[in-house]
């Protein structure tokens, strides 16, 4: 079956799962949705799976009902501008009036298709958001709000959530260890780049020293013993 879309960038593949804010990873440590070798137990692999399936599914569902809306709102206005044309001849005025009722119709129900997968897609996010912010030792107000921020399509949060712990830490108003820790988390994130190891370190990590900076244990000279000293 061709992908009949009005545009290429309608037809491309859709990912498994919608990608986790980079900042919220950092901040969490882990992911459970990113990364499959994170999840170690059996009941949140399968979770992670359902949420995948369900969430590609309603998606799928969901831009097909955006587009299929997009194409019967033009269909039906095209039928109207040709009906007006046709106005002199009764028995074609007649099927183009048939016509645009019946578009007018299929144009309503696209509406349904839109809402149906958005009504089912909004808790399989939300449950993802639950999964990533679990482990978050944070309070029910600063969770709630994280959790009940409007899904934008690109990342699993999106720029309001970082936004708003920025201004939170900022304004010094992180009382609760959600605010004191997370907040220091963030500003590390965002602010300090990470350092190469130096020349000693590596040199340390392989056995070896450089000259002036210590020997190795193994090649120590060993001490006298007592009867050399006597």
């Amino acid at each position: 079956m061709a992908k009949l879309y009005p545009s290429q960038d309608m037809a491309q593949v859709l990912p498994d799962s919608v990608p986790i804010d980079s900042f919220v990873t950092s901040l969490v440590g882990h992911t459970l949705l990113g990364e499959d070798a994170v999840i170690q137990d059996s009941v949140d692999k399968n979770v992670d799976v359902s949420l995948k399936k369900s969430y590609a599914g309603t998606h799928l569902a969901l831009r097909a009902g955006i587009y299929g809306t997009y194409v019967a709102q033009s269909l039906l206005s095209y039928l109207k501008a040709l009906n007006s044309a046709l106005d002199g001849s009764s028995h074609i005025s007649g099927l183009m009036s048939l016509t645009e009722r019946h578009v007018e119709f299929l144009s309503d129900i696209s509406f349904d298709v839109v809402r149906a997968p958005a009504l089912a897609e909004g808790p399989c996010v939300s449950a993802c958001r639950n999964l990533v912010l679990r482990d978050w030792k944070t309070d029910a107000a600063q969770c709630a709000s994280a959790l009940q921020l409007p899904f934008q399509g690109n990342v699993l949060f999106g720029a309001e959530l970082e936004k708003k712990l920025h201004k939170l830490f900022k304004e010094k108003k992180h009382s609760s260890s959600f605010l004191s820790t997370l907040g220091d988390q963030l500003l590390f994130h965002k602010k300090s780049p990470v350092q190469a190891p130096s020349r000693h370190q590596l040199l340390r990590s392989q056995g070896r020293f450089p000259l002036g900076r210590g020997r190795d244990k193994k090649h120590k000279s060993p001490s006298p013993s007592p009867k050399s000293r006597s």
